[in-house]
């Protein structure tokens, strides 16, 4: 029998719906959280690899409406940006094995302030210069020296102002040592941008008024859109090395690549951005400006101090704003700091802004002209309040007070494309003007580059890696500094018997 084609040919049966044994078929929800779930094991795996070979663990900083910025609580830190090094920072951010708050019985405490150069989390703590000269001292008359390291990478004195009221006193030292770096003089009056190292409160001091702390640049910061962002993602900053590795990127970018700051100040203030361009082709139009500084500019918000736990709404808070208005009016009626605090070309709105005491706030601006002489004279008016300050401080505490510099890779042996000065001083400038506030206010100083300048050429780099200091540079700094401090601690003896 033949049969047709069309009867020999027979359409396959559709093959059934696959599902899940004893289920019905996956609903696009489902398939949704299977797919996320996948990608949590992903990143869990990424982040557990990256945990134990040690990367993105260079996140250090918590941020704080008062000082800036701290270093983060409870939190692994392995740097390897420059050297390599392991430490832990413990519930108060200190990087120092099983230390405590109570001093121990028949100890030396010394408390060293300042900024990367002295934190060295470039090197393991115990090359650190500080804990090289504590073990070469102990024991000192019977008692051991601890050596207690605040160093916080970007801090101005300012900042160090603040963080020896707020947490220095607490550990009861017996000598604090304050040491200065670089350009810490201009960075109390530097205004904050996308490096969070440069969110930082101001301090401004006129002839005959009190020393004020402004943290208003501060609040503003944190309320921008990459402070709220920065905040909102604390948890993951703190926790997350696949984050660690993207803030230490978004951190050299900032530090490095002119396009992306460009990029991220246009995100965080657009305002800004605009005004600051206005402000560059005007001063074009003029025939190019050179650096001046300004102190003022008005702002959406009132001035509010920065002194820790302190109540804007208080009497406290609107006697220093009270002051602070009286000053601007007195340093306006005086010629020569009018024409380097306000000048010809300050903005008409600002000035009369902080005539009226509404938000003031010091910044750098671009202008016609720079008094050096008067300028020189608000660094060290500015310096004089800060140590003298600090100096109250430990005293009242029964602590004393000394101040050190560190060494300078700009200054002992500059690398290409390294800026050497700024507002035509460079670092034995404002050496000087550090020299001069300790003499003149009786503060002890050691002072280290001095020593290094006597190195040859050839011995300086071995001081530094690309800025900071090698362990050879930790172990140069104890030698010159362990003969100041060991006299320090006693005198103190003598003068306590």
């Amino acid at each position: 029998m033949v049969t047709s084609t069309r009867e020999r040919i027979k359409p396959a049966p559709p093959s059934p719906t696959r599902v899940p044994a004893g289920g019905s078929p996956l609903s696009p929800l489902r398939k949704i959280a299977i797919f996320l779930f996948w990608q949590l094991i992903a990143i869990l795996f990424v982040e557990a690899i990256l945990f134990c070979a040690g990367l993105g663990e260079e996140e250090i900083f918590s941020f704080d409406q008062a000082i800036g910025f701290t270093h983060m609580h409870n939190k692994r830190v392995t740097w390897r940006s420059e050297g390599f090094a392991q430490s832990y920072l413990d519930n108060d951010g200190m990087r120092e094995p099983g230390l405590t708050i109570a001093k121990p019985a028949n100890t030396y405490r010394v408390a060293v302030l300042g900024d990367s150069m002295v934190e060295s989390f470039h090197v393991p703590i115990d090359q650190t210069f500080g804990e090289i000269i504590a073990r070469r001292l102990s024991p000192l008359d019977g008692k051991r020296v601890q050596w207690l390291n605040f160093g916080t990478s970007g801090y101005s004195t300012v900042q160090e102002y603040l963080q020896l009221k707020r947490q220095v006193m607490k550990y009861k030292p017996d000598l604090v040592l304050v040491c200065y770096n670089s350009r810490d003089m201009f960075e109390n009056w530097t205004a904050p941008d996308e490096v969070i190292t440069n969110v930082r409160p101001y301090a401004v001091h006129f002839p005959g008024h009190p020393l004020v702390i402004v943290d208003q640049p501060v609040r503003r910061w944190l309320r921008s859109p990459r402070g709220q962002f920065m905040r909102a993602t604390s948890w993951f900053r703190h926790h997350s090395r696949i984050a660690g590795l993207l803030a230490a990127l978004d951190l050299e970018m900032s530090q490095h690549d002119p396009w992306y700051r460009t990029f991220v100040d246009v995100f965080s203030s657009p305002k800004k951005v605009v005004e600051d361009l206005k402000v560059a082709i005007a001063g074009a139009q003029k025939g190019g400006p050179s650096f001046k500084i300004n102190f003022f500019e008005d702002g959406p918000k009132p001035f509010q101090p920065a002194s820790p736990g302190a109540n804007p709404a208080s009497a406290g808070a609107a006697a220093d704003k009270s002051a602070m208005k009286q000053a601007f009016v007195s340093a306006s009626n005086n010629s020569a700091l009018s024409k380097t605090i306000i000048g010809s070309v300050t903005n008409p709105q600002g000035a009369g802004a902080g005539q009226n005491g509404v938000g003031m706030t010091p910044h750098v601006v671009r202008g016609p002209s720079l008094d050096k002489t008067v300028y020189r004279q608000l660094v060290t008016r500015m310096l004089t309040s800060l140590f003298t300050g600090m100096r109250q401080t430990c005293t009242e505490n029964g602590a004393d007070f000394a101040i050190m510099n560190v060494p300078v890779r700009s200054q002992l042996c500059p690398i290409l494309g390294c800026e050497t000065s700024f507002a035509g001083m460079d670092y034995d400038d404002e050496l000087q003007v550090v020299r001069s506030v300790c003499e003149t206010n009786k503060i002890p100083y050691c002072d280290v580059e001095q020593s290094a300048e006597m190195l040859s050429a050839r011995k300086r780099p071995e001081l530094f890696y690309a800025v900071h200091m090698t362990p050879k540079g930790q172990e140069f700094v104890a030698d010159c500094a362990q003969p100041f401090v060991r006299d320090l601690l006693a005198n103190r003896k003598s003068a306590l018997q």
